[in-house]
This record gives C-alpha cells, sequence and structure tokens, in this order.
C-alpha cells in the first residue's frame, strides 16, 4: 500500500496580504487571528517536506505552480489532473463565467455569417499537464456557455456562427478568445498558466492506495 499527499485549497481568501502585518515567517491576519506563512519562495521539496510534518490545516500565500507541483511531487510521478484542480471547480467556475462577462463588455462586434453545422461544436480544454476540468467556454457578450467535464471535454449548448468568439477560462490561466471558423465543430484549446498568488487554508490528508493483479 502506498501514500501520497492530497493538497488543495477548497477556498482561497479574498483578504490582502500585502496589508498584514510583517512576521517572521509571512504576515498577521488580523480578523482571522493567526499568522499566514508566506510561501512563495520555497522550493518544491521543501514545500512538500512542510506538508508532511505538518498534516493539519496550513494558512499561507502560494503561487499556483507551487500547489500543483507540490501535489506532483507528493506522487513522485506526474499527474494529468491534479487534485487542486478537481476540488477548485465547485469553487471557481462560476465565479469565472461571471468575471469574463464583466471584462469583456465592448461595442466591436465581429462580422457574423451564417454556417450550416451537422453538428454542435464540441472541443477539449487542456493545459502542458493535460486536461482542466473545470474551464469555462463562454460566447462573447453573453450568458450562453459551458463547462468542461473531469476530462477537459465540453459541448456547446447551440450552434454557432463564423466569426463568433468565445472566451476560454480557467482560474490561474490566461483566457483565451478563440474565433469560430467557417464549418468548425472541434476545437483543441490549450491554454498558458498565468502563476498568480493564492491565499488561504490548504487542507493536506494522506491518500492510500494499493496496486491489484
Amino acid at each position: 500500500m502506498k501514500t501520497h499527499l492530497s493538497i488543495s485549497m477548497p477556498k482561497p481568501c479574498s483578504k490582502q496580504f500585502s496589508q498584514f502585518k510583517t512576521t517572521i515567517n509571512g504576515g498577521y491576519c488580523n480578523p482571522c487571528k493567526q499568522e499566514v506563512i508566506d510561501f512563495r519562495q520555497m522550493p518544491d521539496s521543501a514545500l512538500v517536506n512542510h506538508f508532511k510534518q505538518h498534516n493539519t490545516k496550513t494558512c499561507g500565500i502560494f503561487k499556483q505552480s507551487q500547489l500543483h507541483n507540490a501535489m506532483q511531487n507528493s506522487t513522485g510521478k506526474q499527474q494529468k489532473t491534479s487534485i487542486l484542480k478537481i476540488a477548485a471547480i465547485a469553487v471557481f467556475s462560476i465565479l469565472s463565467l461571471h468575471t469574463i462577462q464583466a471584462q469583456n463588455k465592448t461595442t466591436n462586434t465581429p462580422v457574423q455569417k451564417e454556417v450550416t453545422q451537422n453538428n454542435v461544436l464540441r472541443g477539449i480544454v487542456l493545459d502542458e499537464d493535460g486536461p482542466l476540468a473545470g474551464a469555462n467556454i463562454l460566447l462573447k457578450d453573453t450568458r450562453i456557455g459551458a463547462t468542461a467535464d473531469f476530462d477537459g471535454k465540453f459541448k456547446f449548448p447551440k450552434a454557432l456562427k463564423e466569426g463568433d468568439v468565445l472566451l476560454v477560462s480557467y482560474l490561474g490561466y490566461k483566457t483565451q478568445k478563440v474565433i469560430i471558423k467557417k464549418g468548425e465543430t472541434f476545437l483543441n484549446i490549450k491554454l498558458s498558466g498565468d502563476d498568480i498568488d493564492l491565499l488561504g487554508a490548504v487542507e493536506v490528508n494522506a491518500v492510500y492506495s494499493s496496486k491489484r493483479k
């Protein structure tokens, strides 16, 4: 039987770390009455060791890539979909949809031509490690959209026209604009990371697994 760490931040905090009183290990959060550890300069191996020694909730500020890498290093192999991503789906999917709707109100509408499509548009959203479960795909200037499933796949709920613009987003990644081409029925979308700071309590649990012959 093997054991590895399950590392997740179910509820990122909206407080501003820069406003905390500086401490030896990070900053002091008055509302929570506790120290918030600054992990952003800590090497991945040291981060994993810290979690192994402190397997209770740890409140800290991290680079998103650190939590992703810590998950990979704790198992000793690459994982295409990290538990961090899966745990964040419910928290961030609706938030991301509202955010990109607010950020993309514009009067510049692309020229649209009717396109006959036998099937509704399908596709997959990935990053360099694999599928992005919970990624959002939104038709620009509308509330019509879809969310990628566990395998990063999606089916758009309506037929699209040539020139329609889709906004593809996921927390911690740069929003990508995709312009629909004539006759397009499948999209393979790869998002690039935007290594943002994440502040909040990280939950660490031991996960046991066994191999069956």
